[in-house]
């Protein structure tokens, strides 16, 4: 930050020496001043900023029901929220956010009872069929029928439809829960007017073999605080008020029997105006030069 500063004060001072020897007037003994560059330095505020992660713990268990920790967010106080948070409200902040995520716990042991169900159900409803047609058929059973083929078929499909189903119903569930989240963020970051709070999801990949790669998702919080302003100086060219002239202006002797006076040629005048034209606006440019013009 204070190389930053050092660089932006040299800046501006070099622009500053720049415009003093680039200042010009544009005049004759009869006008005024076309135009005149002045310069001010102003401030200019930089905002620093620093973050901090909060992680939400029991994620890595995934939605199964084998998951041996609940999902809750980590307790432990970022140290840049000390002195901008209390510890109150830090904890009802905690709280606020344990609360919203206890769906997500529920959602972990319906998602593993019911993709076990399902998926028992997948292969044992053919499994069983099956057996059963080969010991009828062993037993010489006369009353035994073919076994029917849409049994084989509709078995399996219910499965699997209720498994889309299921994984369906908690993928809009757990993006309710992100909802709730990002709200709960909002609301603390406008009581907290120096704090900003943000939910944010990672990826985390990982090879299972040489040709298979998977990933996992997993979010956090991110705070962010504001930090002090710093000044630092940067020019600006404007156009500052001159006063008209109470005097008349001298009028110079020629030194040479074909030159009349100093007085410069509308073409002149133009060109020094040209010069300057990326330091004025467009109305200034377009004024001093149709003044110009109407003096031909």
């Amino acid at each position: 930050l204070v190389a930053t500063l050092v660089v932006e004060k040299t800046r501006a001072v070099g622009i500053a020496a720049y415009f003093e020897h680039c200042s010009c007037r544009c005049h004759n003994k009869d006008t005024l001043p076309l135009f005149f560059l002045d310069l001010n330095l102003f401030s200019h505020k930089i905002e620093t900023m620093s973050s901090a992660r909060i992680d939400f713990e029991g994620q890595y268990g995934g939605l199964g029901c084998c998951a041996q920790q609940p999902i809750q967010i980590s307790k432990t106080k970022p140290a840049i929220l000390d002195e901008h948070m209390t510890s109150v409200a830090w904890m009802s902040f905690c709280d606020r956010i344990d609360t919203a995520l206890h769906p997500l716990n529920k959602l972990r042991r319906f998602a593993g009872y019911s993709t076990f169900v399902f998926v028992m159900a997948f292969i044992l409803v053919p499994v069983i069929l099956m057996i059963t047609s080969i010991n009828r058929i062993n037993n010489f059973d006369s009353s035994y029928e073919s076994p029917n083929i849409v049994a084989f078929i509709i078995g399996p499909l219910v499965a699997m439809s209720g498994l889309i189903f299921t994984q369906c119903f908690i993928a809009r569930k757990a993006n309710s829960v992100m909802e709730d989240l990002k709200r709960i963020c909002d609301e603390v970051s406008k009581q907290q007017p120096r704090l900003s709070f943000h939910v944010r999801f990672e990826r985390h990949y990982y090879h299972r073999s040489s040709d298979n790669t998977s990933s996992h998702t997993t979010n956090y919080i991110e705070v962010i605080v504001a930090g002090d302003s710093a000044v630092v100086p940067y020019a600006t060219a404007v156009e500052p008020v001159i006063p008209y002239p109470t005097a008349p202006e001298m009028e110079y002797p020629s030194f040479a029997g074909n030159v009349s006076s100093d007085k410069k040629s509308p073409a002149e005048r133009l060109a020094t105006l040209e010069a300057m034209k990326p330091y004025l606006s467009d109305k200034e440019y377009s004024e001093k030069r149709t003044e110009i013009l109407d003096g031909v």
